[in-house]
């Protein structure tokens, strides 16, 4: 007889992404242990992540997943090192400093509260002058000192996936010599989940597959099992390569949870707690042994950015390049609300365009233009409005045809103008989002916001 847990998936239940100003702290396995634990990737964290870091301010052991890619997300700019974490170097950290930096500086230009400028310039400040080291070290020692610039100072013991994996050749085996009840009860778990929450928290298994990777060179490549252990291409892994032999999601849950830790408390997210119902179900049928006690910890803070400004912008652009070939007589007019975005677009090419139209553009073709529009408003000519607008447009075309390459190249310039103002709104909505940085908070608001839940 399998072994669900049946309150564990009443709890998941109430699982929810928090609304603004609200905090989630839900005990899914309790009681809770005095001494916690809490895994995530070394990345640029969202306060989300921090509130796991910070829940109870308690002494905590933080096992870094540094085996994850490195990919690091500032709002909507995205720098992909093509490596896992533990592959980077010292010449990759310089190259993350200066990513981080650049993007910071172009995000500086939208930005108009000061609170959030003068968090980003802390954690900026101790970003440049930390000495380099392990990137993951490094990483977590910016972590601490932003955190003591605000008065909070914890106890972490930090350990690293990369080194915990030395030591997993038998937990692997487990898996191997087990392989035919793990992979039944892997995706048995998940239809399971399915069918209670409504979603798949991750992928079924293929038959061979394995949930662990190989680091091959800077590659992560999935392990197979079909009577012998091979890379997702087939080739043979022998037991030297063990050492490089990486838990993926699943499995490092239960190596966690059921090999290295006892008598602890496992601080999730709200994304791993669903692949750790994986985890424990495969763990309680295989190990008969019951899960470690479990809290999900997770908030939503607002920064309250108006994002008015950049509406006003898109809403003028979108008028200038309706005007390019239908009214190009009125560019130079409608480019005078921009003098105040200046700051965040480059629009001098622009402006040396359209005033080249403009002075190219035959005055007097503008005036008869002007005039039929008088002409048209005029109720005694309603009945040759249609005359009327034909001459407009005629006239319009002798306008276009006179300034066409300018405006050709005024339509391209506005092309790349749009995509720029695309990416400043997409900063916006991630910073109106629960998404952003961390270092763009006060620290001391997320471990309020974690007391006010738990009074």
């Amino acid at each position: 007889m399998k072994i669900i847990n049946t309150q564990t998936i009443e709890n998941l239940k109430k699982v929810k992404i928090p609304h603004f100003n609200e905090t989630l702290i839900l005990e899914i396995i309790g009681p809770e242990n005095d001494l916690h634990i809490t895994s995530h990737q070394p990345v640029i964290y969202t306060p989300g992540v921090i509130s796991k870091f910070l829940y109870k301010k308690k002494e905590k052991v933080i096992v870094y997943n540094d085996s994850d890619k490195a990919e690091f997300n500032f709002l909507s700019n995205t720098f992909n090192l093509n490596k896992p974490i533990e592959k980077l170097e010292k010449q990759d950290i310089t190259k993350l400093r200066e990513f981080i930096n650049h993007s910071y500086h172009h995000f500086e230009k939208i930005i108009e509260k000061q609170e959030i400028i003068e968090n980003i310039n802390v954690f900026l400040s101790i970003l440049n002058d930390e000495p380099l080291d392990k990137f993951t070290i490094f990483w977590h020692n910016i972590l601490i000192k932003y955190l003591e610039k605000y008065g909070i100072k914890l106890n972490f013991e930090i350990k690293l996936l990369s080194d915990l994996s030395k030591n997993i050749k038998d937990f692997f085996y487990w898996v191997i010599e087990n392989y035919n009840n793990f992979y039944d009860l892997y995706n048995e778990s998940i239809h399971i989940f399915k069918k209670n929450l409504g979603f798949y928290p991750i992928k079924e298994l293929e038959k061979g597959e394995t949930p662990f990777w190989i680091i091959k060179g800077n590659l992560r490549k999935t392990v197979y099992y079909n009577n012998k252990i091979t890379d997702e291409n087939g080739n043979n892994i022998n037991s030297e390569e063990f050492k490089d032999i990486r838990p993926k999601a699943v499995t490092w849950a239960i190596y966690r949870r059921y090999f290295l830790f006892n008598n602890v408390t496992d601080v999730l997210g709200i994304g791993s707690s669903y692949y750790n119902f994986v985890s424990d179900y495969i763990a309680t049928n295989l190990l008969n042994k019951p899960p470690l006690p479990t809290t999900i910890v997770s908030l939503s803070i607002p920064l309250k950015i108006d994002n008015k400004k950049i509406n006003n912008l898109k809403s003028i652009i979108n008028a200038f390049k309706t005007a390019i070939f239908t009214n190009p007589e009125k560019l130079k007019k409608i480019l005078i609300p921009l003098k105040e975005y200046e700051n965040l677009i480059n629009l001098k090419d622009i402006h040396n365009i359209v005033n080249k139209i403009d002075y190219y553009i035959d005055k007097t073709l503008i005036k008869q233009k002007s005039m039929i529009l008088e002409e048209i408003n005029k109720k005694e000519n309603r009945k040759i409005k249609k005359e009327l607008t034909q001459k407009i447009k005629q006239i319009n075309q002798q306008i276009v045809k006179s300034v066409e390459n300018e405006l050709k190249e005024l339509s391209k310039l506005t092309e790349i103008i749009e995509f720029q103002i695309e990416k400043i709104f997409d900063d916006y909505k991630t910073i109106n989002s629960r998404d952003y940085p961390y270092f763009f908070l006060n620290p001391q608001e997320i471990i309020k916001a974690l007391e006010n839940e738990k009074n």
